[in-house]
């Protein structure tokens, strides 16, 4: 790198020798000593790009972290905002983590950049991150290979009074031996936003990608796009969990398949006090063990709307009565309202196909736009479940339910827990 600034340092090959792509590369080998790294920054400086490296060292058993960017030196935080930029970094092999970047109680905008980033096969964590700010937090993973690695592929922390934004594209989090593909963990501040696309989480032992947010009275956001989220060892495919300090909350999958889990493909919880809104387009979620779709919302008051378009999700359960192919709840209060259109829940081998439930005070509504598959169930095709004496109303607009004989119980089974409850069926 020409810039002399010491805060912006760039490192590239002064080797011309090529025998594969990544032959320009400077590689930085670790000596292997335990507490050691391979490369460390500890800077004041405004930010840091780091370009064709490859950092490597200590091997498996010892305490070698691969690349350390470090901003919090001797006790003293950050100040000003920080930029970081990895292009063409490969950080695998390392016998603790391979990319760790610290920024601890900033009073400016963090902007954390990954492109082409390779993290495997560490003894630790992918790729970490931890960011204390005042300011907002933008993370962009373009290209990202953070597989089988002893921990997280992708860990990502912040703590933030600004807004927070994940952008996470064509990337691979794969593998992890004893953790998550990708977590993401958002402790109080701002808005969470998080867009996912083109993206594979595959055969992890625990979740897939997980998105834990606690934002005090702010809003959560999460779209996830053409992407494969399957075959995790013990937990879900897709975990997006937003606790009672937050306010709206909104998810979107399109053309996502969660199949092949160990837990639920798609376990959605709400815990917040502003509207849930939870849209499942074209996704794919079968042969999961706890169920396929699991979206729920537990706040005092807070409502939930559900639309499921084109949405497969057969074949699910390992046993369980509660293992259904669809699973909807309100609990404390709120409203339901569950839009079904072309979709097919059969063959939940000890449960219910589609379970609706309004557990109190609230009104559940369910639509069906267009055609519902439910067969073969263990128990119900659809089950609708009311615990207080306030109105079902169940509207098909044209007969959806396909012909089933299939199912353990009833092709609908709706029951009421008031005496003021109310179920309309209107087929034109």
């Amino acid at each position: 790198d020409d810039d002399d600034d010491d805060s912006t340092r760039g490192f590239e090959s002064d080797d011309d020798e090529k025998t594969d792509d990544d032959d320009d590369r400077c590689t930085i080998t670790g000596t292997g000593a335990d507490g050691d790294h391979v490369f460390t920054f500890n800077s004041a400086g405004a930010s840091l790009a780091v370009s064709d490296v490859v950092f490597s060292g200590g091997g498996a058993g010892t305490d070698v972290d691969g690349l350390v960017v470090d901003l919090v030196t001797n006790g003293v935080a950050h100040a000003g905002g920080f930029a970081l930029t990895l292009r063409n970094v490969e950080a695998s092999d390392n016998g603790d983590d391979g990319v760790v970047v610290n920024v601890d109680n900033d009073d400016g905008s963090v902007t954390l950049d990954f492109y082409d980033v390779v993290a495997r096969r560490n003894g630790g964590t992918g790729i970490s991150a931890t960011v204390g700010t005042a300011g907002n937090v933008a993370v962009t993973l373009k290209n990202v290979v953070a597989s089988n690695n002893a921990g997280d592929n992708g860990r990502f922390r912040d703590s933030s009074g600004g807004s927070r934004v994940y952008t996470i594209d064509e990337s691979q989090f794969n593998g992890s031996v004893n953790n998550n593909g990708l977590d993401i963990g958002s402790m109080a501040g701002g808005a969470l936003t998080v867009t996912i696309d083109e993206t594979t989480a595959d055969g992890n032992d625990d979740s897939g990608v997980e998105v834990d947010f606690n934002g005090a009275g702010a809003d959560l956001s999460v779209t996830v796009t053409n992407s494969v989220i399957s075959n995790q060892v013990g937990g879900d495919g897709l975990h997006v969990d937003a606790n009672g300090n937050s306010a709206a909350y909104e998810l979107v999958l399109e053309r996502v398949t969660t199949s092949g889990n160990g837990g639920l493909g798609v376990e959605a919880m709400h815990g917040g006090t502003g509207t849930a809104r939870i849209g499942v387009y074209h996704g794919v979620a079968n042969h999961n063990d706890d169920g396929g779709y699991a979206l729920a919302s537990t706040a005092d008051g807070a409502d939930l709307t559900v639309l499921l378009v084109g949405v497969d999700a057969d074949d699910n359960g390992d046993g369980d009565a509660t293992d259904h192919n669809v699973n909807v709840d309100e609990q404390n209060g709120g409203n339901l309202h569950v839009t079904l259109n072309n979709v097919h829940a059969s063959n939940s081998d000890a449960a219910h196909g589609i379970r609706l439930g309004e557990d109190d005070d609230g009104v559940l509504r369910l639509e069906f736009a267009g055609p519902v598959v439910a067969d073969g169930n263990a128990l119900n095709g659809v089950r609708v479940d009311n615990d207080e004496s306030h109105p079902i109303v169940v509207t098909p607009n044209w007969s959806p339910l396909q012909p089933a004989t299939g199912n353990g119980g009833d092709l609908v089974n709706v029951v009421v827990g008031g005496a003021l409850a109310l179920v309309i069926v209107s087929t034109p």
